[in-house]
């Protein structure tokens, strides 16, 4: 029980509620077990397949094959593997370093006890700066655990497992997997949270082992160090201190903020056992391009998202979390929405070769209306508008004919792949040019692929800006961005066969510049070497100055006139050769713009872009970033058409005293101005429910009236506690806020109604 009205929870049971409830359970049970015989019967064998192919079922307006419903479901699990396998190794990869450091520390931290006093010993403790998302940041631990775990024996503890100082040794006993009356003592039984239970265990196997064979240090780590109350941490910590010289104990602390927590939550004598180093993951931002680079430019996969919902997800992962686990959720929603719903995702392959996959079964089993879809795709349309121009009788065909169709898309496809290959390889040029610039200059994969996406981003300033940067780095830093492009294209498979021409052009205007080069560093020795001719000179022209002044005259007019037009035809050849080597400079600039002119290109300038790119956007939103405004002011407003009870009116305006508390009071509110008066709304709340007592008691007996006869103060009562608990509800909604600009009122929030 509470002393206040508000803070209590009222729940009104019927009589004989016992019998009530056993009542409507039969009565539910029933009904479902009717509903299931109905099912069971009148099931078609559509039904059925559902289940067999996991929720895929036939597209009914397009008739679809039963084998192409099935041939939907395995590629779209072959390609989620295909993604999770992918960006698991990313991860991985980019944090091998840090992982491969860690494991050195660990290994390291044992040898420091032979070099450490007996009466002071520091524990090894590596902070490892995750960041703020704690759903990413548990992938990371688990794969690090499985990386130490080799060799080690890892207890990764919570903060939730850890409510003391008991249940945390507890804890590191059950993650060590140590059998407690194993090591318990014969004589005297030892608690389970016993710390030398941890000891007696760590001996034991240190004289099982073989000596070859190292045990290993206990590695404790904690994944989210801010979980965890400082108190039970300071007492964990001087605890494994004591117990440092016979056991080699190693603490991971994952911290989400800086090191100078630990600094603010630990007390001086705590951190002075510890024996800090400091270690940093990889930031989600890096990852998120490198998933982005291989997952959606490279043509690996096949799926690619328009603007609209690549921006989604992007401004998702930038506002708002930073989380890659999210991002990989929405991608998946995205993966599995295409292949449901498109029976033309059969066509979609995720390897290397779209030649080998092709397959001209799936083709054949394609009705009318599928056929019928393909054509009515935008880029198809105006493929066709082309051809009509030069060859229209093909034209013609292939809108008529469906097997000209399925000849003709085969090459279409092909084209598709070749033209997706050619942008990646741009794609890559663009960032191997932006690695040369400073930072200032250059953009993330993730921005430059949303550019790419909002147009053609060959053409874009970005670029031209960048080309033009480009000419005024230093010549051997341009000379190094020449040779590492040039062995992208010809050494990358994917790149051989799909840019040879450009990479055959690259490789001749390369000869010339390494020629000019080698020309331009022997004028740059010569003229060094006229500078310091020049310079030496200048001396002589300040010591002769000096000379004047003292009286001594020593001019070498006809010396210092030979030498200066020695200087001004170094200065004339310079310049011819400045300009040989702008000209070089110029033409491989210019043979980058029109190779990024023509292998960036958008997205709908290719034909059938449309088979490769996922266009729902609003279906993700509404996944993913629900509005419950709607729904809940629709289930206030209406409660019959949510409960599908018979007592409430369907009439949207009328209140009727039979509904929900919240329902009367939400409809109160919604005839309210700005600021309400509460006790204006309780007297109108009360008057309502008042109307059905009245009614009711119109209908009783004389003498039951009088039986059932409540005094009003225990009316007032029930009425003020179903009115709190009604607004209660109504402010957690999000409907009222309180307000200080009038004593007894609170502000109305929203405005209108669904």
């Amino acid at each position: 029980m509470t002393d206040s009205i508000a803070k209590g929870v009222f729940i009104k049971w019927p009589k004989n509620a016992a019998n009530f409830a056993t009542s409507m359970n039969r009565q539910r049970l029933t009904t479902r077990s009717k509903q299931a015989h109905k099912d069971i019967d009148n099931s078609p064998s559509s039904n059925v397949e559902v289940l067999e192919n996991n929720g895929f079922r036939k597209l009914d307006l397009l008739n679809e094959d039963d084998e192409l419903v099935k041939l939907r479901r395995e590629k779209f699990l072959k390609a989620w593997k295909f993604v999770e396998t992918t960006c698991n190794n990313l991860i991985l990869d980019l944090n091998t370093e840090t992982f491969d450091a860690l494991t050195k520390f660990v290994e390291n931290a044992s040898k420091d006890l032979t070099l450490m006093n007996s009466t002071y010993q520091s524990i090894s403790t590596a902070i490892i700066l995750t960041g703020i998302n704690l759903i990413d940041n548990n992938v990371i631990f688990m794969n690090l655990e499985r990386h130490l775990a080799k060799r080690h024996h890892v207890a990764v503890l919570n903060g939730a497992e850890c409510a003391n100082i008991k249940a945390m040794i507890k804890s590191l006993v059950e993650k060590l997997q140590i059998q407690y009356d194993a090591y318990s003592g014969e004589g005297s039984k030892m608690a389970t949270t016993d710390f030398r239970i941890i000891l007696a265990w760590y001996l034991h196997m240190k004289k099982s082992t073989p000596k070859a064979a190292p045990v290993g240090n206990i590695v404790i780590v904690l994944p989210e160090y801010e979980s965890f109350s400082a108190d039970i941490l300071t007492e964990f910590i001087t605890l494994c201190s004591s117990y440092r010289e016979k056991i080699p104990i190693v603490f991971l602390f994952g911290v989400a903020t800086s090191i100078q927590a630990l600094h603010d939550s630990l007390p001086r004598s705590c951190l002075s056992v510890l024996k800090m180093e400091k270690f940093q993951v990889q930031q989600s931002r890096k990852c998120f391009d490198a998933i982005v680079e291989e997952i959606l430019l490279k043509p690996s996969l096949g799926l690619k998202l328009d603007e609209a919902c690549f921006q989604q997800l992007l401004e998702n992962f930038e506002l708002h979390n930073l989380s890659i686990n999210s991002f990989m959720k929405s991608f998946k929603y995205a993966l599995m929405d295409y292949y449901f719903t498109n029976p033309v995702s059969v066509l979609m392959t995720f390897s290397n070769n779209v030649g080998k996959n092709y397959s001209d079964e799936c083709m054949e089993k394609f009705n009318d209306r599928t056929w019928a879809q393909i054509r009515m795709y935008p880029t198809f349309m105006v493929h066709v508008k082309r051809l009509a121009v030069v060859r229209p009788a093909e034209a013609r065909s292939v809108l008529n004919n469906d097997s000209e169709l399925n000849v003709k898309i085969g090459a279409l496809l092909q084209n598709l792949r070749e033209c997706n290959l050619r942008y990646y390889a741009a794609f890559l040029t663009l960032l191997e040019f932006q690695s040369a610039l400073p930072k200032t200059f250059g953009r993330p994969c993730r921005t430059l692929y949303l550019m790419g996406l909002k147009e053609s981003l060959g053409v874009s300033n970005h670029v031209k800006m960048l080309l033009t940067t480009i000419k005024k780095v230093k010549r051997p830093i341009f000379r190094n961005i020449l040779d590492s492009i040039c062995d992208m294209f010809e050494n990358n498979p994917l790149f051989s066969k799909y840019v040879k021409k450009e990479a055959k052009q690259l490789e001749l205007l390369l000869e010339e510049y390494s020629t000019q080069f080698c020309r331009e560093a022997d004028v740059e020795d010569s003229d060094n070497e006229t500078d310091e001719q020049g310079l030496n000179e200048d001396i002589d022209l300040e010591y002769e100055a000096k000379l004047l002044k003292a009286g001594i005259k020593t001019l070498e007019t006809t010396k210092r006139t030979t030498s200066v037009s020695n200087r001004d035809g170094s200065y004339l050849s310079e310049g011819l050769a400045m300009d040989k080597y702008q000209e070089i400079v110029q033409k491989i600039t210019g043979f980058f713009m029109k190779f990024f002119t023509d292998a960036l290109k958008h997205h709908d300038d290719i034909c059938l872009s449309e088979l490769i790119y996922y266009r729902n956007p609003a279906r993700m939103r509404k996944a993913f970033h629900p509005m419950p405004r709607a729904s809940i002011q629709t289930a206030l407003g209406q409660p019959s058409h949510f409960l599908s009870c018979t007592c409430c009116s369907k009439d949207t305006e009328s209140i009727d005293a039979s509904m929900q508390d919240t329902t009367i009071l939400y409809k109160l509110y919604l005839e309210c101005g700005k600021l309400i008066n509460l006790h204006d709304l309780c007297v109108a709340f009360g008057n309502v429910l008042e109307s059905e007592k009245i009614v009711r008691d119109k209908k009783r007996k004389v003498s039951e009236r009088q039986s059932s006869k409540v005094s009003d103060v225990e009316k007032a009562k029930e009425i003020q506690a179903r009115f709190l608990h009604a607004m209660a509800e109504l402010q957690l909604m999000g409907f009222v806020k309180p307000t200080n600009r009038k004593a007894d009122h609170v502000l109305k929030l929203t405005w209108g109604s669904v």
